[in-house]
């Protein structure tokens, strides 16, 4: 399901894991913006939750539709 949205890392996603999507039915490729960051005891930032994830970037209005 998340790989028709334009996900490439969502079936990556454990037990808390820092992971956003934004993606769009009919996506042709990969979405660019998805960002995953595994949680890690050695680098959680937050005791046992690694750190927020945030994206920045102009999201289009409209994707090219598949036929």
């Amino acid at each position: 399901m998340f790989a028709e949205l334009g996900s490439s890392v969502s079936k990556e996603v454990a037990f808390r894991d820092s992971w956003v999507l934004l993606g769009a039915k009919g996506v042709l490729d990969k979405t660019p913006f998805e960002q995953l960051i595994k949680n890690s005891k050695s680098s959680n930032k937050y005791e046992g939750w690694p750190e927020a994830v945030e994206l920045e970037g102009c999201v289009p209005q409209r994707t090219l539709e598949v036929e």
